[in-house]
Formats: structure tokens, sequence, C-alpha cells
């Protein structure tokens, strides 16, 4: 599981989120340098994460595997700091490339992404094929 070492601030569409800061990684499948997760063998896996939005914005945040989106959460927000949590069950091959990127947002200045465990991102393997 790894979380961001500091809030990522001034989020932009497109924007790759990495979390930095590692708190589980059996296998190093995550690398925290670029923020991606690559799978070490085919199988089904067990993708989530929770994001922690600054306030009076908008944000998607994509899961993308190999370019393509394979989840997906929204929060939309004008008064508090929701956190909202997205899971997903998908077949990966081995060294499919996974990783969250901002993929719709209602601004672009002041929107932040919260630090800490306020944020997180967490796979691993259910069956091997």
């Amino acid at each position: 599981m790894a979380t961001p070492k500091q809030a990522l601030l001034n989020v932009s569409k497109g924007q790759q989120l990495k979390f930095d800061n590692m708190h589980l990684n059996t296998g190093n499948a995550y690398k925290p340098f670029h923020g991606n997760f690559i799978a070490p063998v085919s199988g089904t896996y067990f993708l989530t994460y929770t994001a922690t939005t600054s306030v009076h914005t908008y944000v998607t945040i994509c899961i993308m595997r190999n370019g393509a989106i394979v989840g997906k959460l929204m929060n939309s927000n004008h008064k508090f700091y929701p956190k909202t949590t997205e899971s997903v069950l998908a077949h990966l091959d081995k060294d499919d490339d996974v990783w969250l990127e901002i993929c719709g947002m209602s601004q672009t200045a002041d929107t932040g992404i919260g630090v800490g465990f306020e944020s997180h991102f967490a796979g691993f393997l259910v069956h091997c094929s």
C-alpha cells in the first residue's frame, strides 16, 4: 500500500498520481518513483484506491491499465473533504502497467489530493492464471 508523502496540489487533467510513501510492497510490484504497479504474473488482481480531495472541487480519478480505464472514482464536494474509494477486480497479464490518473475535473486551481492515509493505492493478486 502506498500513500503520498505530501499533498498533491494543483493537479491537472491527465496527470498521473504518484503515491511515494510505501507501507507494504511485498514483491516490489509498485514503483513509487513512477507511481505505477507492474503485474509480476498474469492473474486476477484486486486494485483499490481512496482519495480525499480539496473543498469546492469536482475530480474524477481513473485507474488505468496500459492506457485503458478499468475503474473510475468521481468526487464532488462543496463544504467538506470527502474520502471516496474505488475497488476493481481486473485480469492483468504479466508486465501490465497500472496507474492512477486525473481523468476529469471542474477546475485546475487549488485542486489537491490529501496526504498520508487520507489517500492511498493498493493492489494484490487474488488468483494466478
